[in-house]
């Protein structure tokens, strides 16, 4: 990955979050924002491709051209298999206000073996942080266990923090989908994500990360669920770093930091983590 060097300011509002231990010998502060990087640079892309299969599943849109899906509007341009997502600013499921749009063109029906689909932002906004990004996905068709398998490949991402803090940013992801969604449906369908990125923090700070246990995404739920991610920084006092996403048999938003027994815990409300 080509590394830019970064000359970044953390916003002195953004966290509010509670340690139950706390190491006053070490700074942790680079492990904390780039926990929150890592977090923020992953959601819009995760976000993306949950949204692209309920479009491609969505019996009203493919028969109507539009449709409300979450709190987007979706239009289908059937000619040129572009589907196109609006966001008004409206709170999404996840707690999160979009604002702007992306859009999805394939060369082929999305369950097709082979089909690949680029996806461009437009003005695209998360809480406040503009996103933008090269993002490709493809489907390879049934791999392990017979699950639909698609490959995603994201250069270029640049999420910018509170108007001056950028995030800069590079992942492979991998998709794995049990093949009754065709049948059943999104609501009960369970998406499992594994993958790595790297790239550098908004305080400047080089990472590498990568899922360590798979990412349990519900698509009946607007949060990841399950699942852990570590990371490791070039210049960190502490490098056994993990985030684990709590919500387990639950649908809620819980995250664990754990920086080497220094745990925190938090929930996302809006662009704010608070206890």
């Amino acid at each position: 990955m080509n590394r830019i060097l970064l000359y970044l300011v953390i916003s002195a509002n953004l966290l509010a979050v509670a340690s139950c231990k706390k190491n006053h010998e070490t700074d942790l502060l680079p492990n904390l924002n780039t926990a929150n990087d890592i977090m923020l640079a992953q959601r819009p892309f995760i976000h993306v491709f949950d949204m692209l299969i309920k479009a491609a599943l969505d019996e009203g849109l493919q028969n109507n051209f539009q449709a409300q899906i979450d709190s987007a509007s979706v239009v289908l341009d059937t000619g040129r298999k572009k589907y196109v997502f609006y966001y008004f600013g409206k709170l999404c499921p996840d707690s999160v206000r979009r604002i702007g749009s992306f859009q999805a063109i394939l060369d082929g029906s999305l369950f097709t073996p082979g089909t690949t689909v680029k996806i461009s932002f437009v003005c695209f906004v998360e809480d406040s942080h503009s996103v933008t990004a090269k993002d490709s996905l493809r489907f390879d068709g049934p791999g392990q266990d017979e699950k639909l398998v698609f490959r995603s490949i994201i250069a270029d991402a640049q999420i910018t923090k509170d108007t001056i803090g950028v995030i800069r940013w590079e992942g492979t992801y991998t998709f794995l989908i049990d093949p009754e969604i065709l049948s059943q449906g999104t609501k009960k369908t369970v998406v499992h994500i594994e993958g790595s990125g790297e790239g550098i923090s908004s305080m400047g700070w080089a990472f590498y990360s990568s899922i360590a246990n798979p990412l349990r995404d519900s698509l009946g739920c607007p949060w990841i669920k399950d699942g852990k991610v570590t990371f490791y920084l070039s210049r960190g006092e502490v490098n056994n770093n993990t985030i684990e996403f709590m919500g387990k048999s639950q649908c809620n938003n819980r995250i664990n930091y754990d920086f080497d027994g220094n745990i925190y815990h938090w929930w996302l409300k809006e662009k704010y983590l608070v206890k």
